[in-house]
């Protein structure tokens, strides 16, 4: 299970360094058998806003907003919000 603390700590990071100027998350879908879907809402300082759904037991990425996602090779939550703050 990916840790929600190391996800809050890079969101607040993303925060402090001005990458962003707001977030939030919230679960999205939970089976109640360890199977949760959850979704940050990045509120950038360009006055726009992305979405990124990722699975919380594995941190597999499944969406955000128009970026491309290759279905060969998942991409990591932690290393997604990573990339963020090197743009």
């Amino acid at each position: 299970m990916l840790a929600s603390a190391t996800i809050t700590d890079i969101l607040q990071t993303l925060l402090r360094h001005e990458k962003v100027s707001a977030w939030k998350t919230k679960c999205c879908y939970s089976d109640g058998a360890g199977n949760s879907l959850h979704e940050i809402d990045l509120f950038l300082n360009t006055g726009s806003r992305e979405k990124i759904l990722y699975h919380m037991e594995s941190g597999n990425v499944i969406k955000c907003g128009n970026r491309p996602f290759s279905t060969q090779s998942p991409v990591d939550i932690v290393d997604f919000l990573l990339d963020l703050y090197n743009e």
